[in-house]
């Protein structure tokens, strides 16, 4: 699992682990995914499976593609039953280079052949992270903006994880957009 000790990557590992189900997780500092030597980097781990979470949400966003190119490598050399993309809601209503370079990435997977699953969530929040009382912008705009509300309803960290588990878990293929249930709740 790519970035395995961020917010969700923490929640998910510890989660998939309670499921009895082994994890090795990736981090910068275990190598650069953007790094082309990383293929062999990664031949010499056994996994059957290829979460992958990292991504940059701020400054160079074309390592989101290539991040994306190398992990393609990796599972395609090892085989793996299928790949999990945590990629963003943000594909269905931004047009900026972070869109793009979602949306690119979810093209160059959903086209590799290899068994996919692409989650797309909305933004999503932690009742226990400091980040939650920067949230309450999102809250009032998306009272007052009319549409809004559909793109972007914030979903609970747990229920992500959840939806993670779930799909690691069965046999589907295809694309996910998630949202949170409870606007109310994250307000």
């Amino acid at each position: 699992m790519t970035g395995s000790n961020g917010l969700l990557g923490r929640k998910v590992v510890a989660g998939l682990r309670m499921k009895g189900i082994d994890v090795i997780g990736w981090t910068r500092q275990d190598g650069d995914l953007t790094d082309k030597g990383l293929v062999n980097k990664l031949e010499r781990l056994s996994f059957d499976q290829v979460i992958h979470l990292a991504g940059v949400i701020h400054g160079n966003f074309e390592e989101n593609v290539e991040m994306m190119k190398n992990i393609i490598a990796v599972a395609k050399k090892k085989k793996v039953n299928r790949m999990i993309f945590v990629s963003s809601n943000a594909v269905n209503y931004r047009f900026d280079n972070y869109a793009r370079s979602k949306r690119e990435a979810e093209k160059m997977l959903i086209d590799s052949g290899l068994n996919y699953v692409v989650i797309r969530p909305t933004l999503f929040s932690d009742p226990e992270s400091k980040e939650e009382k920067r949230l309450g912008w999102v809250g009032r705009l998306i009272k007052i903006v009319p549409g809004i509300r559909d793109c972007f309803r914030p979903i609970k960290v747990d229920e992500l994880v959840k939806i993670i588990e779930g799909t690691v878990l069965s046999k589907e293929q295809g694309v996910l957009t998630v949202r949170g249930r409870w606007l109310g709740d994250i307000i």
